[in-house]
């Protein structure tokens, strides 16, 4: 079931459960604060070798940030 939000409304809407700030996520995956924001507002794709880190510092799926299965 896919959904029509972009990969960016889904790490921002992942990173919001988690309670996680901007800065935070991006410590944890190593990339600057501005990368995060970047994504989230859809000015940046995410590559395939970073979706996996991404998923595990949000704890979700890659699925769920492809929009293959909806965030829990």
């Amino acid at each position: 079931m896919t959904t029509d939000k972009t990969i960016g409304q889904r790490v921002r809407e992942a990173r919001d459960r988690v309670g996680l700030t901007q800065a935070e996520l991006a410590a944890r995956l190593g990339w600057a604060r501005a990368t995060v924001s970047h994504v989230e507002s859809g000015g940046r794709s995410v590559l395939a070798a970073e979706l996996l880190p991404l998923a595990l510092a949000l704890d979700a799926s890659v699925w769920e940030l492809i929009g293959e299965r909806e965030l829990e």
